[in-house]
């Protein structure tokens, strides 16, 4: 029984190498065609503003609900659906990087924007643009959430009541974000690079998910199921919801707390120097914080993470002291992240897709009070602000790992 749990646990080891790369890979993908459209001097604050949003809205805010419709076993074909959506803004919004750089008329998609490019002129040709690099963002968003739903599955449905895969599959889109931007911004890397890195992506899930299919009844009945099935529903009491419900809390409170700490202080360093920081100490808090938890228990890290993340944040002007602030407060996602997902037991999906939804509300209350407060000026109002965020993020994570048991290494459920 070890020996076939061994074996399960390297086949899954390369499922979750596979799709942790190609999530570094996607968020690379989407940054970059932000960034490169956005970037291109056509647009408004307000159309830039308005294509994030609605950019962020389908990418977070879709994945609960196409997280109902998959399962373990077609989680690969989800997250290559999503490449596919996305290959297809990336290929559109390559036509309008060159329709921008050479003034050419795209002719081929004249009739989805009512317009007659071939007689009208420049100037209309071009303000079409705008509306064509909204559907370019929308298909981005769209496949960006049918790919974070199937890696989110295969990382958390096959945990072994671990933390670390969760952790290890979500910390690389941090460093893709900030590499696709980057690229993006300097309009330097073409986009038949871009594309080429994606179809990689594809091609390894989808590799992946073939092999796993032509072995489909060894994967879903091995000792790693079924210790995932024992674990998933021996962690909880009766009140299986709650962590559900306060993993959500945590995940909002976090995400508003993280949007706000960089308006404390005003940094001497580079923005680009700043922005690398927090990409990697990101990654750093994300990866390591799985392995954490094993290692000290989920609740330790949780509360301990998030009260020393309090005086990092909010009471010192040291970019060092900040990106540890910024380390500590990535270290619990891959607690909330399991946390939710034994509170639902068959539908991972759907439960990874909310704690998503969450961390866009957080966004979206942190541009709403934006709108209403200046943070940079008030520095003292953005420190209560977080200090009460976080706060509340501790209260969350004690409840919901308040019946939480902790899966041991060499642990096995009875035969």
């Amino acid at each position: 029984m070890r020996n076939n749990l061994k074996d399960s646990y390297n086949l899954n080891l390369s499922s979750l190498t596979a799709f942790t790369v190609a999530h570094f890979i996607v968020d690379f993908s989407c940054a970059f065609l932000l960034f490169r459209l956005t970037n291109a001097g056509t647009f408004s604050a307000n159309h830039v503003w308005g294509y994030f949003l609605t950019y962020n809205s389908l990418a977070f805010g879709l994945e609960f609900i196409i997280g109902s419709l998959f399962s373990l076993r077609t989680a690969w074909i989800c997250s290559c659906i999503g490449c596919c959506i996305l290959g297809i803004g990336l290929s559109l919004g390559a036509y309008i990087d060159a329709a921008v750089a050479r003034h050419l008329s795209p002719v081929l998609v004249s009739s989805l924007v009512w317009f007659q490019f071939a007689s009208d002129p420049i100037e209309t040709q071009i303000g079409a643009i705008p509306l064509l690099s909204l559907l370019s963002f929308i298909l981005a968003g769209i496949g960006n959430a049918f790919f974070h739903v199937g890696g989110g599955i295969d990382a958390l449905a096959r945990n072994i009541g671990q933390y670390w895969r969760g952790g290890v599959f979500i910390s690389s889109g941090a460093l893709g974000l900030y590499a696709g931007g980057r690229l993006g911004y300097s309009e330097k890397t073409p986009f038949g690079v871009v594309i080429f890195l994606l179809a990689l992506a594809m091609i390894l899930i989808g590799s992946w998910g073939r092999e796993k299919a032509k072995n489909g009844k060894t994967l879903e009945q091995t000792t790693v199921d079924k210790t995932v099935n024992y674990y998933a529903q021996s962690y909880y009491n009766d009140w299986r919801l709650s962590p559900l419900f306060f993993s959500i809390i945590v995940v909002f409170a976090r995400s508003f707390a993280g949007f706000i700490a960089p308006h404390i202080v005003a940094f001497p360093a580079e923005k680009q120097t700043i922005l690398l920081g927090i990409a990697c100490f990101s990654f750093g808090g994300k990866f390591f914080g799985g392995f954490l938890a094993d290692r000290l228990g989920a609740r330790s890290i949780g509360v301990v993470a998030l009260l020393l993340a309090i005086p990092s944040l909010c009471f010192s002007n040291s970019l060092s002291f900040f990106l540890a602030g910024i380390f500590l407060l990535n270290t619990t996602t891959a607690v909330t992240l399991l946390s939710a997902a034994q509170a639902c037991v068959g539908r991972v999906g759907f439960a990874f897709g909310l704690t998503t939804l969450a961390l866009l509300c957080g966004y979206l209350l942190y541009d709403d009070v934006l709108r209403i407060l200046d943070f940079e000026k008030d520095a003292s109002l953005a420190r209560n602000v977080i200090i009460a965020s976080l706060s509340i993020s501790v209260i969350g994570i004690l409840l919901s790992t308040f019946s939480l048991k902790k899966a041991k290494n060499n642990e096995l459920p009875p035969e």
